[in-house]
């Protein structure tokens, strides 16, 4: 459902209640909120009801002219670059060679549906590798595609990466869902991001200017705003988990 607003145009987005995924609109706002402190480029959200349902609005990341690249239909029909050899599912480090390769082999072609003279952005691969930094920070494990797609400007042709934004899965507990690399938790995820031969040193220095922002929260605080007063004590002990972890297994990483 579109919301005008003075400011901007938002999209309002209501979250389930299912066991799976409780309080996910009070998570996603969470998580925008520190990323946003970060100085790093996020959709701003705000906690919203539409008659019963729950949910966030989020400020459009798109501006006159533009549309995000519709990917969904490119990412399920992705099966393997024919180019490039399968990832072998127990090397952490191929897993993410493999997740970023989709990547690129996806945007291009949903690029080309639209108009083969438009291209992917010059500095996608780093896009995408920051992209999964901010995210692990907040224990994001939606991570596809479809969720950080390329933005078009009809008028220009020109094609530029989008703001962080979708963060329904964000504080995800441990072992509920796998990261790109197969790890069943952010902290594993980050240290094998932080140590990939190639993407390490571009991860490490996106953290390294975030990590002075992320020291400064601290996270009972933050919890105890009336606003989150509808996440559950074990709720609240995920989301600290979650944070204080990708903080620690940083500073770690960056430091060394």
């Amino acid at each position: 459902m579109e919301v005008v607003e003075e400011g901007g145009t938002g999209f309002f987005k209501a979250t389930s209640d299912l066991d799976a995924n409780p309080n996910a609109d009070l998570r996603e706002h969470l998580a925008s909120e520190i990323l946003g402190d970060t100085g790093v480029p996020v959709a701003e959200t705000r906690l919203a009801t539409n008659g019963d349902q729950n949910g966030v609005i989020s400020m459009s990341v798109v501006r006159e002219n533009e549309s995000l690249l519709n990917c969904t239909d490119a990412q399920w029909a992705y099966v393997g670059d024919p180019t490039v050899k399968a990832p072998n599912p127990c090397d952490p480090f191929e897993q993410i060679d493999a997740f970023v390769q989709q990547d690129t082999y996806v945007v291009e072609r949903a690029l080309k549906d639209i108009d083969p003279s438009l291209k992917v952005p010059s500095d996608r691969d780093e896009y995408v590798v920051k992209q999964l930094v901010e995210r692990a920070m907040v224990g994001d494990t939606d991570m596809y595609v479809a969720n950080m797609p390329p933005v078009v400007n009809n008028k220009t042709g020109t094609v530029r990466n989008v703001e962080g934004f979708d963060y329904g899965e964000a504080f995800t507990p441990k072992g509920q869902q796998l990261y790109p690399d197969g790890s069943d938790n952010n902290v594993d995820f980050l240290n094998n991001l932080y140590q990939h031969p190639v993407y390490g040193e571009i991860a490490k220095k996106h953290a390294s200017e975030m990590l002075p922002q992320l020291e400064k929260v601290d996270m009972d605080e933050v919890l105890s705003q009336p606003k989150y007063s509808g996440l559950s004590l074990e709720q609240k002990s995920v989301i600290k988990e979650t944070f204080e972890g990708a903080v620690e297994t940083t500073r770690e990483n960056v430091n060394n």
